[in-house]
């Protein structure tokens, strides 16, 4: 598999290919040898440098949220339609939880308008932090979550109305 693509936002190339049992990825040419995987619902669990690793990932709108290492990264595709979003992705009246995790706190309230990137929601995931952002300038709807509450992958925290530009 090889391509562009982008990663926070960001354009980057990706090679993925096999190598004897393992795989090696490439991001911009930076290699990393994967020595072996499983793939589980919601996470992956990887060798690579002789220690294992945990990833938590979901697929929403057509893009793939991945925590590993107490990072998030958000793979789109480079030809991603709406760019004129700030290139954070494409617009859903639905924001939705990109893992299993606690709702830390909810940022918003109904009535508010955001800009494209603002953080909405601060979650939590096997101890890393995550902020859920804003994919265009809106305003919030519907809140459907409170802070302490116990969300799955894709479970929709609250609702936006997209402002006219």
């Amino acid at each position: 598999m090889t391509g562009t693509y982008k990663i926070n936002g960001r354009p980057v190339s990706l090679a993925v290919t096999q190598q004897g049992d393992g795989l090696v990825v490439a991001v911009d040419g930076e290699e990393i040898a994967i020595e072996g995987f499983d793939i589980a619902d919601g996470h992956l669990t990887f060798r690579t440098g002789g220690r294992t690793e945990r990833a938590v990932y979901a697929a929403l709108h057509g893009h793939l949220h991945v925590a590993v290492g107490g990072r998030c990264f958000e793979f789109s595709p480079e030809e991603d339609a709406d760019d004129a979003d700030g290139g954070i992705g494409h617009f859903s009246p639905e924001v939705s939880s990109p893992m299993p995790g606690k709702v830390l706190d909810v940022l918003v309230s109904v009535g508010d308008t955001v800009e494209a990137g603002t953080p909405v929601v601060l979650m939590e995931a096997m101890k890393m932090e995550t902020t859920v952002k804003a994919t265009a300038d809106a305003r919030v709807v519907e809140v459907r979550v409170e802070a302490g509450a116990m969300v799955t992958p894709g479970q929709v925290l609250l609702v936006l109305e997209k402002l006219d530009a």
